[in-house]
């Protein structure tokens, strides 16, 4: 997958998965298994670690839906979008920006950061 290809997965389909086994299947075909993700509340390693984290996180927002605001902007292996996060058909609760570096089609390492609002994070 393109770094373009692989975010919208992320924000589409993995991070709105409420199913922990299903996500990690998914997380096992988009992401390396050393890979990173950095956001407000820590700096979490590996497919499990972070398939844990967003299993906590979608136990406290299950209803939630991610949106990306505007394109999806990418150079060679990296891309770089800004989202929000609401329930459907209502203002976004929390915004944020996402940086994400691929290599060999899948996640290598991804940053969140926080705009405006409180989101449930887990570290």
């Amino acid at each position: 997958m393109t770094v373009a290809e692989l975010m919208r997965y992320n924000f589409d389909q993995i991070f709105i998965e409420l199913d922990p086994v299903k996500r990690e299947a998914m997380m096992r075909e988009a992401y390396t298994e050393d890979c990173v993700w950095i956001h407000p509340g820590g700096r979490l390693v590996g497919i499990a670690v972070i398939n844990a984290a967003a299993s906590e996180i979608r136990k406290r927002i299950p209803d939630l839906r991610y949106t990306v605001v505007g394109e999806i902007h990418t150079m060679h292996t990296v891309g770089i979008c800004r989202w929000g996060s609401g329930l459907p058909g209502e203002p976004f609760r929390y915004t944020g920006t996402d940086v994400v570096e691929e290599r060999d089609g899948r996640v290598v390492i991804f940053y969140t950061f926080i705009d405006g609002g409180t989101p449930p994070l887990a570290g």
